[in-house]
């Protein structure tokens, strides 16, 4: 045999494992991005964890602050009107629906420059309740809060705080809602909402 046939066939050798080397690499190159999806899943999961918490922790802070400013005007909510009322508290405002005879954006804050007449008990809550859904609009989206009191004995009345808000909801398996399956959809806007209740 000739050395030139040994040289040919030693070159086509050699070409066929440049071939062989550029397919592992590309199979290489596929595993790893595959492996890839699975931790950036997880870190996509955590961050809509994380948001949907801080939504919830927020919920229950504005519903405490909402009860706090309840049980500061029991003028109003024990021995007054709001021992059966009905409130709904929709983009900063308070609802025309609602039981409450005061108008929305009555400024009782007596520490501004010029000074304001004393509130009534009823004109307090129109300003509370104003203030509060204001700061409720810019902590959570798409919110709103209703207050829904009932005297249960001559000085008691239960009242129950509800916020309610909106938020992409996303289960362990990609799915909106965890009754359905990762085929169908991949996240949803959910509503939401926190109750808690006031004895006054």
């Amino acid at each position: 045999m000739s050395t030139r046939k040994i040289g040919k066939a030693a070159m086509a050798a050699r070409g066929r494992e440049g071939g062989f080397t550029l397919l592992e690499s590309g199979i290489a190159l596929l595993v790893v991005a595959i492996g890839m999806l699975g931790p950036l899943k997880m870190m996509a999961h955590a961050m809509a964890s994380s948001s949907t918490a801080n939504a919830r922790s927020v919920a229950a802070l504005q519903a405490a602050s909402l009860a706090s400013i309840i049980q500061s005007n029991a003028a109003y909510w024990r021995d007054g009107e709001g021992r059966t009322a009905s409130i709904t508290l929709k983009q900063g405002k308070i609802d025309a629906g609602s039981s409450l005879g005061v108008a929305n954006g009555l400024n009782c804050d007596a520490t501004g420059v010029v000074a304001r007449p004393q509130c009534s008990p009823e004109e307090l809550v129109g300003n509370d309740l104003v203030e509060w859904a204001g700061s409720l609009d810019a902590a959570l989206p798409n919110p709103s809060g209703s207050i829904q009191c009932t005297q249960t004995t001559q000085r008691l009345t239960r009242c129950t705080v509800t916020v309610r808000w909106h938020e992409r909801y996303v289960s362990g398996n990609g799915s909106a809602d965890p009754s359905t399956s990762a085929a169908t959809a991949t996240a949803s806007d959910s509503p939401r909402s926190f109750i808690t209740h006031v004895s006054i």
